[in-house]
């Protein structure tokens, strides 16, 4: 289909309720990946239309209405996968977590104190972070 501009082609390119792949063809392959990256799709090839199917490595998915998820590449293996996070108390003695409402100022003195004690790179803001980080500690022991 002949068109004006690339500006046109891309306009004509994204109207469409469906976007799984689209292709560019172009001598300009730095113009071609500019045009690329403004395709709404999941996967647009340049000077190929059926390339990816045969690399595994590369993440194959769908905008707007061409679908949910993936397939290929970390991305699609992920998609495959189902994530479980377990959280185990480290501190099981305490009966109250840094984080755990209600809390203000001190609370966040302390745990900006416990940053600077653990990273920062002179002495004396060390020395400052644990003199806040230890006026918090009797926090873990109380119930109000």
């Amino acid at each position: 289909m002949k068109v004006k501009n690339m500006d046109d082609a891309v306009k004509l390119a994204n109207d469409s309720d469906f976007g799984l792949s689209g292709s560019v063809w172009s001598k300009n392959r730095t113009k071609a990946e500019q045009l690329a990256r403004n395709i709404e799709a999941g996967v647009v090839m340049i000077n190929d239309h059926l390339m990816n199917h045969g690399m595994p490595e590369t993440t194959m998915s769908g905008f707007k209405m061409s679908g949910m998820g993936a397939t290929h590449g970390a991305i699609g293996f992920d998609e495959m996968t189902r994530p479980q996070v377990i959280v185990d108390e480290l501190l099981f003695f305490a009966k109250k977590n840094m984080w755990w409402h209600p809390h203000g100022k001190h609370v966040y003195q302390g745990l900006t104190g416990a940053i600077n004690f653990l990273y920062a790179k002179q002495m004396v803001p060390r020395l400052k972070g644990l003199k806040h980080l230890l006026k918090i500690v009797p926090r873990y022991f109380s119930t109000r």
